[in-house]
């Protein structure tokens, strides 16, 4: 399902609300993770450990790492 995005803080908030996330700080959250997208520039170095596919990989895992579903 899709999610019309308004912000980044409401798309958090109403994920947390149908309970894909855990109970949060809807703006705490949206502000981790523009953090860390804005951040990813400072961590591929061409000559580095990781590629970009890693480094994309990785990120794209990060927010369903503490996947909080309830059944």
């Amino acid at each position: 399902m899709q999610v019309p995005i308004g912000s980044p803080r409401s798309a958090c908030g109403a994920r947390a609300k149908r309970g894909e996330f855990a109970p949060c700080d809807a703006a705490l959250v949206a502000c981790a993770i523009l953090a860390a997208l804005n951040w990813s520039a400072r961590w591929y170095w061409p000559d580095g450990v990781h590629s970009v596919a890693a480094i994309a990989r990785g990120a794209g895992r990060l927010p369903g790492a503490g996947d909080h579903r309830r059944t």
